[in-house]
């Protein structure tokens, strides 16, 4: 699914990106981003995880565009307006993302571990982030964290942690599939990496296979980091507008509106 997805998405950008013919004159770019915004679920995993880790990246953008950037202006200006007091989550961003003892990092050296589980990760993340403010883990659970986000706090199962950010094809799949009559998929499969990978995993002992092993895989949250790091890039060569858009109410129904739940979407934006 996420191989076709990537083709997907890989086909759509060269239909949209400028030509040879109009590369010239092309002066720029618009480009529509949609925010989901935080989850926060009975149950919250790895994928939570990510897309809360998304949404503080973004948030901190908003913050810095809307709020941090407009008020310096204003002061620049000698404008008279009231100083508007937010959050600034940049310390949640260190506890997730900060090399060497960021909650992702973590997660990532943990994978390249043989004898590491769920358990592992979370007594290292533990151990290093225990005095951290934004950073607990409950009394009377042994499989759960829970971090403080813009949004609110958010409780994390370790369930299937470092599982879901290996996300490992074994070799000889990989290599089968590269030779499929169906040649959709076969493309899906004929990245060289790919059969680079699957040759030194098949050619190797087992030391030279763990040095592959740490050298060649690309975990989910690193290849997700560095997805969103070139998103951030792009954000900041543009001239950002916001469109907030409010869920009036859980049910998605016609004529309801919840106050509370507009109340919290307005507080956590």
């Amino acid at each position: 699914y996420t191989r076709l997805f990537d083709w997907l998405m890989s086909k759509i950008n060269k239909c949209l990106a400028a030509t040879k013919e109009n590369k010239g004159t092309a002066k720029g770019f618009m480009g529509l981003l949609d925010i989901f915004g935080f989850e926060i679920m009975e149950e919250n995993g790895f994928e939570q995880l990510c897309i809360n880790y998304a949404n503080e990246k973004l948030q901190r953008y908003f913050n810095g565009e809307m709020l941090a950037r407009e008020q310096d202006e204003y002061a620049a200006e000698g404008v008279d307006w009231q100083q508007v007091e937010y959050h600034d989550n940049n310390g949640v961003l260190c506890l997730l993302e900060a090399k060497p003892d960021g909650i992702l990092p973590i997660l990532d050296d943990q994978c390249l571990v043989a004898s590491s589980s769920d358990e592992s990760f979370l007594a290292v993340i533990t151990q290093k982030q225990g005095e951290t403010r934004e950073f607990s883990i409950p009394k009377l659970s042994h499989s759960t964290f829970i971090i403080k986000h813009s949004a609110g706090a958010v409780q994390y199962e370790i369930e299937s942690f470092l599982d879901k950010n290996k996300d490992q094809l074994y070799p000889d799949l990989v290599e089968m599939l590269s030779t499929s009559a169906l040649p959709l998929v076969r493309t899906l499969f004929t990245d060289p990496k790919d059969v680079d990978r699957s040759r030194a995993a098949k050619g190797t002992g087992a030391r030279g296979a763990a040095h592959n092993k740490a050298a060649q895989h690309v975990s989910v949250s690193a290849k997700f980091r560095e997805q969103l790091s070139q998103l951030m890039k792009t954000l900041d060569k543009t001239r950002p507008s916001f469109v907030r858009c409010i869920k009036p109410n859980p049910e998605k129904a016609a004529s309801l509106f919840r106050a509370s739940v507009v109340d919290h979407q307005l507080r956590c934006s």
